[in-house]
Order: C-alpha cells, then structure tokens, then sequence
C-alpha cells in the first residue's frame, strides 16, 4: 500500500512540473529590457511609444491584446492593435490569422482609407510569434500584409514587442 502511494506522489509530483514548462520564469533574461512595440511599415521604421497589452481569461479561453500607438487623445495614429483568441492558455508558440485565432488592424491616420486589417478574411498573410511569456510579462515578433477597404495594401516586417501585461 505505501508503495502505491509512493508511486502516486512521484507520478503526481512529475505531471504537476510538466504543466509549466511553457511559461518562461519571471526572472529569465528573454523578459527583461525596454517595453516596446515597433516594426517597419512599407519599409519605414515606426516606434509605438504609447502601449498597452491585455490577457483576459473566460470559461477557458484566452484572449491577448497587444498593441501601441503613435500619439494620446483624439488622434493617436498610427496605431497597431493584434488581436489572439483561442481556447485554452497562450503560450510561447506561432500563431497566424489562418488559424482563425489571430487578427491584426493597423491605422495609419485619420480617415476612411486609413484602417488596414488583415483576418481570416483578407489578406490571410499576418503571423505572431510569442518567444517568452509569464504571468506579468510577454515578447515576441510579428509580421504580415495589411489591407485597406478600397483593395490597397500596407507590409508589416520586423514587428517586435516586449510588454508588461497590465489589463487582466
């Protein structure tokens, strides 16, 4: 009998270990450095000074909001927004808008033509690569192609972020 209940401890203490392989300890050096969201817009270097990001959690599934703008008040633009809504925890891993899971909006200044997205429906082409991720922290990478209402197109490269999680 105490060998069973020897058995069970070591088997339970194992999976209970396994469980937050991925989530990256708060002290690990891929979670430290200057909070950022940047990327390069048709080639043009853009800095978001203004950031925010969100992790909320409903009957099991995970929502992730990251994002930044240019500006406060009225006009913030340019202003990036990447939306993740999946069920069950977000982790270090890939993720794309063809996965119905990912979705991204970028809006370059006030103004009907302005607003640029890219979803499971147009253009399909947007990616976010999460590389580290605690309860307090995340960083990653993204990229992909925008489009705007009247069919023009924007490219998003070298997109990188590193965020407190500050709205739960």
């Amino acid at each position: 009998m105490l060998a069973i209940f020897g058995l069970f401890l070591i088997l339970g203490f194992f999976s209970c270990q396994s469980e937050d392989n991925d989530l990256i300890p708060i002290e690990d050096e891929l979670l430290t450095g200057e909070y950022h969201v940047n990327a390069k817009i048709d080639g043009i270097q853009k800095d978001f000074p203004f950031t925010f990001c969100g992790k909320f959690e409903d009957e099991g599934n995970f929502s992730l909001l990251v994002g930044g703008t240019s500006g406060q008040g009225d006009s913030p633009e340019p202003a990036l927004t990447i939306v993740l809504e999946k069920g069950g925890d977000i982790l270090v891993g890939n993720y794309t808008v063809n996965s119905n899971e990912l979705s991204a909006e970028y809006v370059s200044a006030v103004g009907e033509d302005s607003f640029y997205a890219s979803s499971v429906v147009l253009p399909k082409d947007f990616s976010l690569k999460i590389t580290a991720i605690n309860e307090k922290k995340i960083r990653g990478t993204f990229q992909g192609t925008f489009k705007n209402g009247n069919g023009q197109t924007l490219t998003l490269t070298e997109g990188s972020f590193f965020l407190p999680i500050t709205i739960r």
